[in-house]
Formats: structure tokens, sequence, C-alpha cells
């Protein structure tokens, strides 16, 4: 293993957090799937860019992640960085015994120490299309947008040890759900029985079902529109008319999720943003993630987090750019990896172990507060993404 020191500035920085404790399942394969794909991307389309690996609270019983990981034999345009967290430093957080990765603040970490012009905070078991990694080689971002993306889930047989265009090809054929602006639908829902592809969460954080309309079955179905489209509108505005007589509480449309709110909240006046899998692809200036302070570090479960931070950076006039359905990712499924049927059982996981989580409800306040505040908005302090404490970096690849 060669460690080597390199000191310029890329033009990109990718940003993920990671530990090696296999959660999530099968963990070092999609890790190992992702880290081969985004450095033979970066090869392929000459993307100057560093990958960040911010190795949080590392098990002491379990090799670091530059020794299990393969590496390419050069380097190429893409410079790896691994900075580890220690676990004496994240016994310091709160709740550290039950949560052992603080997601967002373990990011926050690398977004710290990134060098790039732009950065892009991401997840570690995806992949990029090849017209998303052109787009970021060809150094056509702008200053002042906050790029988002959809997600496409795939299944998780994705082949390993083989050419990046066999993975993609895989990915393309094997698509389990869609993540976008409208809202997560599911292909084998749509394909088949056509039903509950969209979700709604009420006050009690229990999920719902909610159907497809009309846009999110034309944005990625068309050829089922002529056969289902008119019972499908009928039955989602049903739908909607149903729970929005409920007294105190109405459906607000937000985030690509619908919930449910109290009546006194004008959501008519907020934005809305693309926030649906916005933990997989937040991408702006480096700029903008230093005047923001970057996600908020709050010592609870990550789950919405990502979405406020997204508003964060609208409310301080940083204008959304998603980007085309062509530039997607794909998102390599997990068990533990979120979707609308495990949204129960992970609420009453974690109130269980006493571990907070943001609920929609939680979300739509701070959305209001962002909204009634206007301009930049600080949750951190100077010190967000431990800055001034000396971490261990390594940058690795193998001769």
């Amino acid at each position: 293993m060669k460690i080597e020191e390199e000191n310029k500035r890329p033009y990109l920085s990718i940003v993920v957090a990671s530990r090696n404790d296999n959660h999530g399942g099968d963990l070092l394969k999609r890790m190992q799937i992702f880290v081969t794909g985004l450095l033979e991307q970066c090869s392929c389309h000459k993307l100057d860019a560093e990958l960040i690996i911010v190795e949080w609270n590392p098990p002491p019983d379990s090799p670091r992640l530059a020794e299990v990981l393969k590496w390419p034999d050069e380097p190429g345009p893409c410079y790896v960085r691994i900075i580890e967290v220690s676990p004496e430093i994240h016994e310091k957080f709160k709740y550290s015994d039950k949560l052992l990765l603080f997601q967002m603040i373990a990011k926050n970490v690398g977004i710290r120490r990134a060098r790039g012009q732009f950065i892009l905070a991401t997840n570690i078991d995806l992949l990029f299309s090849d017209e998303l990694m052109r787009f970021l080689a060809s150094q056509k971002m702008a200053y002042g947008n906050m790029y988002r993306i959809d997600r496409y889930d795939v299944s998780s047989d994705v082949p390993t040890d083989v050419p990046i265009t066999e993975m993609l090809n895989y990915c393309r054929k094997n698509i389990v759900r869609v993540n976008t602006s409208n809202g997560t639908i599911s292909l084998k829902d749509v394909k088949g029985a056509s039903r509950n592809s969209i979700w709604l969460q009420d006050k009690i954080n229990r999920v719902k079902p909610w159907l497809p309309t009309l846009n999110q079955l034309k944005r990625l179905y068309s050829p089922y529109i002529l056969l289902r489209g008119i019972s499908h509108i009928v039955r989602a505005i049903a739908c909607f008319f149903k729970w929005s007589l409920i007294p105190i509480w109405k459906c607000i449309a937000l985030c690509g999720t619908v919930f449910l709110t109290k009546k006194e909240v004008d959501e008519n006046l907020w934005k809305k943003l693309h926030t649906n899998a916005c933990g997989d692809f937040t991408l702006m200036a480096k700029e903008h993630w230093f005047a923001l302070r970057s996600y908020p570090e709050w010592e609870m479960y990550s789950f919405h987090i990502d979405s406020v931070f997204c508003y964060m950076a609208s409310y301080a006039s940083v204008r959304e750019a998603v980007l085309p359905v062509s530039m997607r990712i794909y998102h390599v499924e997990h068990t533990a990896g979120w979707n609308p049927q495990q949204s129960k059982q992970l609420y009453d996981r974690l109130q269980s172990m006493g571990v907070p989580i943001m609920t929609g409800g939680d979300l739509l306040y701070h959305v209001d507060r962002l909204w009634k505040h206007g301009g930049i908005v600080h949750f951190n302090d100077n010190k967000w993404g431990l800055a001034g404490i000396d971490l261990k970096e390594t940058s690795v690849y193998q001769e």
C-alpha cells in the first residue's frame, strides 16, 4: 500500500461516510462497486476529482477500509483520501452507544476538508450514469446552483469484477423503484397491478399507500397511462379528498412525499424542492457549503437532515437545478436502506432505543422556519465538521 500526499485543488470533491461494520448488509460488496465504478469512470471521462471517504468510528476488531477495499494499480485523475474519526471522538456525541455512525456529521468532516471547487455529498452504494459523469467532467457546473438528481434503485445482484459498462447495463435492466421530484414510484407496482407506489406519512408516523398521479406516471411510465391513467386519476382524487376532510390535518405534497400537517401551516408559500433521496446526491460550489456551514449537526438519526439542508440552501438564494433523467444515479438495494414499506419499523426501532428521528411534521416545521426567516440560516457554529481537530488521513492506492 502506497501513501502519498497531494496538495493540488481538484475540480470536484466527492464525499462519503462509512465504517467497516457491514451496516445495511453486504457493505463491502456495495462499497467496492461504488469505488471501482467511480474510479474507472473518472479515468474514462478524465474527471479531475478527489474521493473523500470519512471512516467514522472504525470498529476495533475490523480492518480499516483502506485495507479491505481493492484499489486500482494507478491512482488516475481521482485522488482518494480516507479521513478517520476515532471512537474516542465518536463517544463524545449523545447517543453514541446506539448510533455508531452520525452520517451527516461524518459528511461534514469530509466537506470541511474538501479541496475541490465543487463538492458532491453522496453515499457509498451508488453508481453514476455515464451521462452524469460526462457532465461532471465537462466542468460546466455553475456557481449559485444546487444540483439534484433522480435516484434509481436496482436489485442487489450488481455484478462485480466486471467493467463499469456491464455494471451500468445491469442497473438499466434491473430497476426496482425510481425516486423523483414527483414521488417514489415502484416499477413492480406500475407494471403489475399499478397500485400503492406513492406513500403517505400521517401524524403518528405510519405509512399509508398513495396512488401515482398522472404527472408521476407520465414522467417514467407513459406506456401505462393509456391502460391505467384514468382509473389512477380518479382513485388518487378520491384519496386526496378523503384525507383532506380529516379535521386538523390536511395533505401537503412536499419533497416528493405527501405529508399530513396542521391546517394553520400555509404550504403554498413554501418552495417545492426535489429532496427525494437528496442525501445521495447534493452538489454545489464549495463556497456555498461553507457559507451555510453544511448539514445541521444534530445528534439524531440522519433522516430528513439532508432535506433541511436543501431548504437552507434554497432560501439562501442557491438555485435548485434538477439534472435531466439520463443523468441518473443507481442505488444498490440493501436490507437497511429506507423504503416506504420499512418506514414504520424504522421509527418503532429507533423509538424503542430512545434515539430521536426527524418526522415529516418536524421537517415541515423547519421548512416553515426557514421560509419565515429568509436568507442564510446557521444551525452550526464555526467549528462544524470537527474543525480544528487533527484527524488521521490516508491517501492510498496500490502500486
